[in-house]
């Protein structure tokens, strides 16, 4: 009976995981909401920023300002996309997030507080300082081997994440994202 019940509580927690990582793959933009929208033609817009970020271990970064258009209602929507590639290995690998517009302000404060941390910024020895947008770009600083050292994540299935050589190109990273902001400014 015991086993039993422990099977059942087993089998149980398992469905509960599926039934998370299927929710977990709900649009959590106004983006990704817009682009899946069927029954209608949508056309996208788009313009890469500036060059790529070059990070260690063969990785880049992009980004790119995003236009959507839902032709029978004639409404917009406007954001970014922040692409991250891993080219270590036999198997490339590719994770992309979207931002939208009203969140770059946001983004671009988070970016500038985790550029200018230091390792005061906690009393233990080791910190970590991360920013995560609502479509999962994650830009980190965290202690490794006594120094500081920075990430940015993106993607959902899977998230790929680029390690940084330096802090200048977390701030590489924010003129990107400015650039693409002052972009749609433009066409808004």
């Amino acid at each position: 009976m015991k086993t039993m019940i422990k099977y059942f509580i087993f089998i149980s927690s398992l469905s509960v995981g599926v039934l998370s990582a299927e929710e977990s793959k709900e649009p959590s933009t106004d983006i990704e909401r817009f682009q899946a929208a069927t029954g209608d033609v949508i056309i996208k817009g788009f313009e890469k920023k500036g060059t790529s970020i070059r990070g260690k271990y063969k990785s880049n970064l992009t980004v790119e300002a995003r236009e959507f258009i839902r032709v029978s209602a004639g409404d917009k929507s406007f954001g970014i996309v922040v692409e991250v590639k891993e080219t270590l290995g036999n198997y490339p690998k590719t994770g992309k997030s979207f931002v939208d517009y009203d969140e770059l302000d946001s983004l671009v404060e988070g970016v500038n507080y985790i550029s200018n941390i230091d390792k005061t910024a906690s009393s233990l020895s080791g910190i970590e300082a991360t920013y995560i947008t609502n479509g999962g770009v994650e830009i980190s600083a965290f202690t490794s081997g006594g120094e500081l050292a920075y990430a940015i994540s993106a993607g959902k299935y899977p998230s790929v994440t680029i390690f940084l050589n330096s802090a200048m190109d977390l701030t590489t990273f924010k003129d990107l994202v400015i650039a693409a902001q002052v972009r749609i400014d433009s066409i808004k």
